[in-house]
């Protein structure tokens, strides 16, 4: 039986997507979105995403925030600025069943 997800693109361009040949863990706990350039809670085609595999998966979206702090261009006045944003998105998810998690990350975990 296809997925009800295939196809979705929550509004996304059709340019925009890439396919992910990666199979579905069938032990998943959750499905995550990990929050890296699209840095709100609404408007996000990878949040829409990933709130419809959630729903036909039947498993909580659980969603990840974190800020480097060790590329080139890091700044006090940046980091102020991604900070104001994930305290808006604190209290936009609290008002939500989604989990949102933040994380300070020390360094980079991919090149």
């Amino acid at each position: 039986m296809p997925s009800t997800c295939e196809g979705f693109t929550g509004g996304a361009p059709a340019s925009r997507i890439r396919a992910n040949d990666k199979p579905i863990n069938a032990h998943a706990d959750y499905v995550l979105d990990w929050m890296i350039a699209a840095r709100r809670s609404s408007s996000n085609f990878a949040l829409d995403r990933a709130i419809a595999w959630a729903l036909e998966l039947g498993l909580p979206v659980v969603v990840l925030e974190a800020l480097r702090v060790d590329y080139q261009f890091a700044s006090d006045r940046l980091h102020r600025f991604i900070i104001d944003g994930m305290a808006d998105n604190l209290k936009a998810f609290s008002r939500s069943e989604i989990l949102y998690y933040v994380r300070r990350a020390a360094r980079a975990c991919c090149p």
